[in-house]
């Protein structure tokens, strides 16, 4: 039986989780479903993505637990983009995000809460925004860039009993101006590929094709 749903499962996020069940089993082939929501008083467009996956929560838990290495395996398609963990803390510092297929020079700020991992299942959610704690010393490492104020995401991958997982996957920004069917138009469009180069990249290091985290990274 699953646990609850985002809205339980992910306390530490708001209520824009809910807006989306978690699915009872995977899907026959890749799924994105997209959405437009008020919260706090600002619009913002969600997307969940789910699929099924060959690889086990333990593998997905190794790419996810290091996002600062994502930018060693990030499809080249979608952008460059580079991410740095800020020593000593769960936040990250991410620039050059691909947009509709266009990088554009953007910072973000997510700070990565683990809910569960178990051999079973893996659960995380992530916050974006300017922490004040961070404020100065991250305007110092890239200026002239603009915000992501507000962005939420989560994944749950779960563990199925005949081998693999279920992968859900959220994430809602805030659209800030930008026409919302543009966004959901994007979302849609970029979500399959990189969810695609996730479960090629877990699929490798479960199969000890490239080196773990703790080492080298992967050459591009």
């Amino acid at each position: 039986m699953l646990l609850p749903l985002w809205a339980a499962a992910f306390a530490c996020e708001p209520s824009l989780m809910s807006r989306f069940a978690s699915p009872a089993a995977p899907p026959a082939e890749l799924t994105v479903q997209s959405a437009t929501a008020k919260y706090a008083g600002n619009t913002y467009v969600g997307a969940q993505v789910t699929m099924a996956s060959r690889s086990a929560p333990a593998a997905w838990t190794r790419v996810l637990e290091h996002p600062e290495l994502q930018d060693d395996w990030h499809p080249m398609e979608l952008g460059t983009e580079r991410v740095e963990r800020i020593e000593g803390t769960d936040f990250y510092h991410r620039t050059g995000i691909s947009v509709l297929g266009f990088t554009i020079r953007r910072q973000v700020i997510a700070r990565v809460h683990w809910i569960t991992t178990t051999s079973e299942r893996m659960q995380s959610c992530w916050s974006a925004g300017e922490p004040a704690a961070f404020a100065a010393r991250v305007a110092a490492w890239e200026q002239g860039s603009t915000w992501q104020e507000h962005g939420y995401g989560g994944w749950i991958i779960t563990a199925e009993p005949g081998g693999g997982s279920l992968v859900d996957y959220q994430v809602w920004v805030e659209s800030r101006g930008i026409p919302t069917p543009l966004i959901s138009w994007g979302i849609n469009r970029t979500l399959p590929t990189l969810l695609g180069a996730f479960e090629v990249h877990v699929a490798e290091l479960q199969a000890g094709a490239v080196v773990s985290p703790a080492g080298a990274p992967r050459p591009r």
